[in-house]
């Protein structure tokens, strides 16, 4: 077991708040662009940091995490392609699952009646689907985190009903 000195500690928590409240994404204009370059550019950079400080997986969560902000492509394909470009590159299953809870964590707390079912969550589900879809052939790796995206979504629709049906014979 690593002891953790308590200056560790705070590092750790400031490094987590920096995260979390960071929305911008590196090389992200003001027209609302990625510069492909200028992301690959800061998460090479940022890489060894983190290996130095053996902080990989919580930072490539991280990272994951405010890469889930980013936008569309013109077209509607979501992530945009400097960004899909990244996870194809990486192959970081921590950027993804960080990715993944970005997308939960950006609606917040939801609340609905318990009889409405998961009409909503299924309507999230045929989204990222449907993004995984369309980026299919070009970005695979992507495209398979934004269906599991979509199960998860599929998953939860399902307890949903389960429960509405249960609010129901009451």
């Amino acid at each position: 077991a690593v002891e953790v000195s308590q200056q560790d500690e705070l590092r750790a928590a400031s490094g987590y708040s920096v995260f979390q409240s960071w929305r911008i994404i590196p090389g992200h204009d003001n027209g609302g662009e990625v510069d492909s370059a200028k992301l690959r550019q800061w998460i090479e950079s940022a890489t060894p940091a983190l290996e130095k400080a053996r902080r990989v997986t919580i930072g490539h969560q991280m990272i994951g995490q405010m890469l889930s902000d980013g936008p569309q492509d013109p077209d509607g394909t979501w992530p945009c392609r400097p960004i899909r470009e990244v996870i194809e590159e990486l192959r970081s299953t921590h950027l993804e699952q960080g990715f993944g809870m970005g997308v939960y964590n950006s609606r917040g707390v939801v609340m609905k009646d318990p009889s409405v079912g998961g009409a909503s969550k299924r309507a999230l589900a045929e989204r990222y689907e449907g993004f995984a879809a369309a980026i299919r052939a070009a970005y695979p790796r992507t495209a398979g985190m934004l269906r599991e995206i979509g199960a998860h979504y599929r998953h939860d629709a399902s307890r949903e009903d389960f429960e509405s049906e249960m609010a129901e014979a009451l």
